[in-house]
């Protein structure tokens, strides 16, 4: 299973060449989370909900 992270800022708001790449590679379009957020904030919420899940996912695993 692959998961993708897409993030756009303000400056270039337009995340279609990242989606297209993490497709190509493999990830399913309903595993992309896009971010869009400017640079000059350091929390990422849709990078950290991805996080959580593959804590969760890997926690499951292991037991």
């Amino acid at each position: 299973m692959l998961f993708g992270c897409a993030r756009v800022s303000t400056a270039d708001p337009n995340p279609d060449h990242q989606i297209d790449a993490l497709t190509r590679a493999g990830v399913a379009i309903e595993d992309i989370h896009l971010g869009k957020i400017s640079g000059s904030r350091s929390s990422r919420p849709q990078l950290d909900l991805l996080l959580k899940m593959l804590h969760v996912l890997l926690a499951d695993q292991l037991t």
